[in-house]
This record gives structure tokens, C-alpha cells and sequence, in this order.
């Protein structure tokens, strides 16, 4: 079994969780979690958190949780059936386990519409926070107070340089739209295994925890709906698991492709000169020649806007020539952006964005399934995390 117990504390715009994890074979795991601003938790959060928290270590070892205080009973409920989704989608990864509480809270709905939303100062976040911001989604807009962005996923704790460059942009932005921003450090990515599959769970441990002043979390979609994949993290059937009656976590932007998304965030300037989407640079700016990069001044491009500062120069034949598309939802991205807009002025990308198309992976493959593991490796890995 998993035990997992926590301590809390906070002062003005700080605060900071500690998680402990015992488990049973294995050395005392230690996981925090520190806010800073102003939106930082003020009380002890709920058990939710703990779970999410010790959930993929769980699922991979096949171990029952234990979390000490009190669980919403509709979220214990979702997260029992989380976990037959993915046991059904990578039954070489995950398994059900049990989970208990010390005590479980009855079900109540809130009603409130003010959201904390997650914000990376991508291009998928960015809109979200615009849809509600700009009242785009009519009645499924709400009242978005805060943001917070996270190092120690994509951003790595030992990369304070590329944070703090990360958090100026994401600060400009959130500011164009009247939004405060907060801050988490974590080194819970350390007990992600695989990270592609688990990263929404470790995010929605950080959501459960800005529970107390925020009635709903809001999410961004990174794919359409139609061009999900089973298996990937962010999706539209796992994400509204994560949350419970209570605390509700609602994802934003499947109706829209990233083409869509750009040709609505190309009248913001503020948007236009901050926006960060590359993973490849070390400093924290876009590199502006990698795939992502040039895909996304792409999805500017065909609606009609040439100039996106923060991404550098325009798209030339010659760095084009160099991009390789590696996998499916690469694929279906490409395809999106030959589907929208005008290439008139542009034909001669369209051909070769064409050819990369026509020389890659086909657009619905799917991630190649794992070989199962045996215990012991895994025993191994949660040993040395």
C-alpha cells in the first residue's frame, strides 16, 4: 500500500505543501509543491491532491492509496473510473488499484463560476484564457481570476534562467487580459512514469489545491476533437475526470484547430510579441526553426498574419525543407493547417507541406504500445526517483 500524508503551510502570497509517500518495498518518497503569489493557497488543501499525487506510481505498481484527511466522494468515485480508462487504453502500464481516505466528504455541487486556469504561455493556454476572457463560449464562459504557470514539468527545477524568462512573457500576457499571475515549483515530475500519459494527473494535483478559492479550473485542449488520440494525457475524456462535483476541471478549446486559434489571437499584440511555444531552446526563447516553431508561424501565416515578433523571421523554403514530421499527432497538425486558409499568396509551402505530409507517418497512427514491465523494474525505478 501507498500512505500518503502532507503538511501545509502559508504566509501572505506564499505557501507550500509537503507530501510524504510510504510505500511498501520502497524508500519514504518526499514531494512539495510552493506557490508564490497571489492566488497561493491559503488553507490546508483536501486529500484530492495526495491522491492524484501518488496515482501513476500507484496504477504502475499495482498498489492500493491510503490518503490521510478528507476526499470529496464524487472525485474518489471519477478517479476509480480515470483509472479503468487507462487500464483499457495501456493495460501494460497501468492497473486499478483501491483507494481510501480518512474520511470521505459528502458530494456537493458549487455553483460559482470563478477559475484558476493553467497557463503555459503557449499557444493552446493563451486561447483558452482568451475564450473566457473575450466571453467566447456563451454559456460555458467563466469568470477566469487567476493563472498559474509550473516549473518542474516542461520547465525543469535546475533551469532558473529559462523560468524566469518564461514567467516574464506569461506575466505580459496575463496582464493584457487583466489576469494575476502565480507561480508553482514541483518536484513531483520525478514519479511521472510515462510522462505523456500521466503529466494531466500531476496537473490536476496542483488544480485540487487552489480548491478553497476557485470554484472551477479551467485547462487547455491541445488537439480538436477530431484529432485526439487515445492515450495521450490531455484529452476529453480523462481531463473532466480529474475534478469532482466540487471542484470542477473544465478543458477549453476542442471546437478550435491551432489555426483557428491563431487566426483569434492575431489581434492581440501583447499575444503576438510573448507568446512561448518551443520546447527546444535552453534560454527560454523560441528558437523560431524547430517543427514547433515553424508550424505555429504557419498557423499565423494562413490567416493572413505575417509578422508574430516572438517567433522570429518568416517561414523560409530552406528551413521548411528541414523539417521532418515524427509522429501522428505531428501529422494531423500538418494537415489542419493545408485545410484552413488561403495559400494564394503562399503556394509553393503548400506543395512542400504537401510532400512532408506525403513522406511522414500516417495522420491517425497511433503510440506504439509498450512491452509489459516486470515488477521488479519497476520497483527499481520508484527506488531511484
Amino acid at each position: 500500500m501507498i500512505r500518503a500524508s502532507y503538511d501545509f503551510e502559508a504566509t501572505g502570497q506564499r505557501a507550500q505543501t509537503d507530501l510524504v509517500l510510504r510505500a511498501d518495498g520502497l524508500p519514504e518518497k518526499r514531494i512539495f509543491f510552493e506557490f508564490v503569489g497571489p492566488a497561493a493557497p491559503r488553507h490546508r488543501p483536501g486529500a484530492e491532491f495526495a491522491i492524484l499525487a501518488a496515482l501513476p506510481m500507484a496504477m504502475r505498481l499495482g498498489q492500493p492509496i491510503h490518503a490521510s484527511g478528507t476526499a470529496d466522494a464524487s472525485f474518489l468515485a471519477s478517479i476509480e473510473e480515470l483509472q479503468e480508462v487507462w487500464h483499457r487504453w495501456r493495460p501494460d502500464l497501468f492497473r486499478p488499484v483501491p483507494l481510501s481516505v480518512d474520511a470521505e466528504a459528502k458530494p456537493a455541487r458549487r455553483e460559482g463560476r470563478r477559475a484558476i486556469a493553467a497557463f503555459s504561455g503557449g499557444l493552446d493556454s493563451i486561447f483558452a484564457l482568451h475564450a473566457h476572457r473575450r466571453k467566447l463560449l456563451g454559456r460555458r464562459s467563466l469568470d477566469v481570476e487567476g493563472a498559474f504557470l509550473v516549473q518542474g514539468f516542461d520547465l525543469p527545477l535546475d533551469a532558473g534562467e529559462r523560468f524566469d524568462r518564461a514567467r516574464r512573457s506569461a506575466a505580459a500576457i496575463l496582464d493584457h487580459y487583466e489576469v494575476p499571475l502565480t507561480t508553482v515549483r514541483t518536484d513531483w515530475g520525478r514519479l511521472s512514469s510515462p510522462w505523456g500519459q500521466t503529466f494531466m494527473i500531476g496537473l490536476a494535483a496542483i488544480f485540487h489545491q487552489f480548491s478553497d478559492a476557485f470554484d472551477q479550473g479551467v485547462v487547455a485542449a491541445d488537439m480538436p476533437y477530431e484529432g485526439e488520440i487515445l492515450g495521450w494525457g490531455n484529452n476529453s475524456i480523462t481531463n473532466p475526470m480529474l475534478g469532482s462535483l466540487h471542484f470542477p476541471i473544465r478543458s477549453t478549446g476542442g471546437g478550435w484547430s491551432r489555426s483557428e486559434k491563431a487566426g483569434l489571437l492575431g489581434m492581440e499584440p501583447a499575444v503576438l510579441a510573448n507568446l512561448r511555444i518551443c520546447t527546444n531552446s535552453p534560454t527560454g526563447e523560441n528558437c523560431g526553426i524547430c517543427e514547433k516553431c515553424i508550424r505555429t508561424k504557419l498557423n499565423f501565416l494562413v490567416n493572413g498574419i505575417d509578422d508574430v515578433p516572438a517567433l522570429g523571421g518568416p517561414v523560409t523554403a530552406e528551413a521548411l525543407g528541414k523539417v521532418r514530421i515524427t509522429n501522428g499527432a505531428q501529422a494531423n497538425l500538418w494537415r489542419e493547417i493545408l485545410e484552413h486558409g488561403s495559400w494564394d499568396r503562399i503556394p509553393e509551402i503548400r506543395g512542400q507541406i504537401e510532400a512532408m505530409i506525403r513522406a511522414g507517418v500516417r495522420p491517425d497512427a497511433q503510440p506504439a504500445r509498450r512491452r509489459p514491465r516486470v515488477r521488479l523494474r519497476l520497483w527499481w525505478k520508484y527506488r531511484r526517483a
